[in-house]
């Protein structure tokens, strides 16, 4: 009888762990409750920076605390929930979130943009929003500010822009 009840205990666990996953639909209330700290490369460029700004406008606009930071100023990437803007050939943050790859390019297309969501088992949360160039770095911060007008899903999609204008997004591979 107590072996059957703890497997049940196990079960609902799993299943609330599975439902409470987030989702890149609910951007930017993902945030609520909860300071974001907008992180970006030492020597990140315009395009990055201006991605972050457009970011913690939509932030604050919703009613979130932010805050900025120099990637060499976090010392721990998991004790704060963080927005990560460009990839790990800019940003040490973004490195220490994709296990540090041998190639900072690798995964990355130029044309496309990245966003992703890495959930701690602390609570807190990354959202990582990067490409291969500054330029493919500027659309995924595009996409999530222009979240009310495009269909974010999952917890990780392709930003593919044709144009500055015409933001396509898709599930990625």
């Amino acid at each position: 009888m107590i072996k059957k009840g703890f497997i049940w205990i196990i079960a609902v666990l799993l299943l609330v762990s599975t439902v409470f996953a987030y989702d890149l639909s609910e951007f930017p209330d993902i945030f609520l409750g909860k300071r974001a700290t907008i992180v970006i490369g030492s020597a990140a460029k315009a395009e990055d920076m201006a991605g972050a700004i457009n970011v913690a406008v939509t932030l604050v606009q919703n009613g979130i605390r932010i805050e900025s930071m120099l990637d060499k100023d976090i010392d721990d990437i998991y004790a704060q929930n963080l927005v990560v803007v460009g990839g790990p050939c800019i940003n040490s943050v973004a490195a220490k979130l994709m296990g540090y790859p041998s190639n900072c390019l690798e995964g990355f297309e130029v044309g496309k943009g990245r966003i992703k969501i890495y959930e701690y088992g602390n609570g807190k949360i990354a959202l990582f929003l990067a490409g291969m160039t500054a330029f493919d770095t500027r659309m995924s911060t595009l996409a999530v500010t222009n979240y009310e007008n495009l269909n974010l899903s999952g917890q990780e999609m392709e930003v593919i822009e044709p144009s500055i204008s015409n933001i396509i997004i898709r599930k990625s591979d």
